[in-house]
């Protein structure tokens, strides 16, 4: 008969080898979510439907705890076993330590994307300012040239009269 202490050693050593089973599952799992053949095959050629079967079917016990994604995650901010050995394989705390980790990250990450975004939207209004200076010359002088257009066409109908005027001129003088 077992005592008390041996059943606990004993469930001791199975929480070690789930864990040490999820976090070998999780290594698998990024080898097979960056696997061309898996994701054509195994999802149909959709990268999303690979990831939700791989999910539902290998780590369904994970569901509403951890998603497919931070679990990989994980794995690759924590390739080693020792840093999960550390935190005794408990998801919850390990993606508080990521995030925790990473916030500055995702911070700077923002911050930066709203530079960018504001860089560019300036660039832009610099861009349509010079545009429209650009339009503005030129229908200035699309406006010049119709205004000489005009004052040519006069100049030309007055050509062609006394044009005339000489034909008639010399059919008289002939």
């Amino acid at each position: 008969m077992k005592t008390w202490k041996q059943s606990l050693d004993q469930l001791k050593k199975l929480r070690d080898a789930c864990g040490s089973n999820i976090f070998q599952a999780a290594k698998i799992a990024v080898k097979l979510v960056k696997d061309t053949d898996f994701i054509a095959e195994y999802g149909e050629g959709d990268e999303f439907t690979a990831n939700e079967k791989l999910f539902n079917e290998c780590f369904p016990h994970l569901n509403g705890i951890i998603s497919l994604l931070e679990l990989l995650r994980l794995i690759e901010a924590y390739p080693s076993e020792s840093k999960w050995q550390e935190y005794h394989y408990n998801l919850v705390a390990m993606v508080e330590l990521y995030n925790d980790q990473h916030k500055d990250d995702e911070d700077k990450e923002k911050r930066t994307v709203k530079r960018a975004t504001l860089a560019q939207l300036q660039e832009a209004n610099d861009r349509i300012a010079a545009l429209e200076s650009f339009n503005k010359e030129r229908q200035s002088n699309i406006d010049a040239l119709r205004t000489e257009n005009e004052k040519l066409k006069v100049e030309v109908a007055k050509l062609q009269g006394q044009l005339e005027e000489l034909r008639r001129m010399m059919k008289i003088a002939a």
